[in-house]
């Protein structure tokens, strides 16, 4: 639970001590506090993965309004985890990026939260899972450039100086790029090619 990132719970709750007790129920709740804070204090926050469902850790993730007046950025943790502070009401574009990796933009619309009513703005668990692997120069698509990054590193092992970990594109990585890797980064390629209209 909470930023450890385990399930939907992005929160850091305490442990309460309840041995010998039975809760069923929350009274109050207090959420959404922030030190400092240029939104309407909704929330924004979801999950980054990689192609084999790993967190992403240190990707790029910005939120920019439909009507192209803000635009916010942050980075995930370790974990993958990603949050922005965000206006109600407001419909945004969340577009993550990540060296080696494509994703699907995603458009989320937040509420608005209500002091003593059952009612959050915030818009959590927009997560994203790579839809392919293999774009190494990071300009969005997979092509000629990416395979020259990927010839670079073939036949290398974290040992060696060329080796690169995104080009380790096997599940589990295997710390080696060979034939599994070059069969995903083909099928990856070929696969991105054949959905340009």
């Amino acid at each position: 639970m909470g930023w450890a990132g385990i399930s939907d719970a992005w929160y850091n709750l305490p442990d309460v001590n309840a041995i010998d007790q039975t809760y069923n129920s929350v009274v109050m709740c207090i959420y959404n506090i922030h030190v400092t804070c240029d939104s309407d204090g909704e929330v924004i926050s979801g999950r980054i993965l990689d192609h084999n469902n790993r967190p992403v850790a240190d990707a790029n993730v910005y939120a920019e309004s439909i009507d192209k007046k803000t635009l916010l950025s942050t980075s995930t943790n370790k974990n993958g985890i990603y949050a922005f502070d965000c206006n109600s009401a407001t419909k945004y574009t969340i577009h993550p990026v990540s060296h080696g990796l494509i994703f699907t933009d995603q458009v989320v619309i937040t509420g608005k939260s209500i002091d003593n009513k059952p009612v959050s703005g915030n818009i959590w668990a927009i997560d994203f899972k790579a839809d392919y692997a293999g774009d190494f120069d990071g300009d969005g698509d997979i092509d000629n450039a990416d395979f020259a990054i990927f010839a670079s590193a073939w036949q290398t092992t974290p040992k060696d100086k060329n080796y690169l970990p995104s080009c380790d594109l096997n599940n589990p990585p295997d710390n080696i790029i060979n034939n599994l890797d070059l069969k995903i980064f083909t099928d990856n390629w070929i696969a991105k090619e054949s959905r340009i209209p």
